[in-house]
């Protein structure tokens, strides 16, 4: 079996840092957007903690990282069928 190519694993880790941004996105905000409209800036939660509208700021790197996967894919799936065709 040959070994995956640099690009592969770099979708799969762009994939990965993707999902991880979006849960801390949902958990930061997505979860409290309700209480933090109602409270139009903060809204403690329980726990003593506050949800912001700061929290909006993790979709950012989410869909940075999203964004490199597809790029990444189809670039990998261009060059197959590029290597094909010769």
């Amino acid at each position: 079996m040959r070994p995956p190519k640099p690009i592969t694993l770099a979708a799969l880790a762009s994939t990965l840092l993707g999902l991880f941004f979006a849960y801390a996105f949902y958990i930061r905000y997505w979860r409290w957007r309700d209480c933090i409209a109602a409270a139009e800036s903060s809204c403690t939660e329980p726990g003593a903690w506050n949800a912001t509208t700061g929290g909006a700021l993790w979709s950012v790197p989410a869909l940075f990282f999203f964004a490199a996967a597809v790029v990444l894919c189809a670039v990998r799936v261009w060059s197959r069928r590029r290597s094909s065709k010769v």
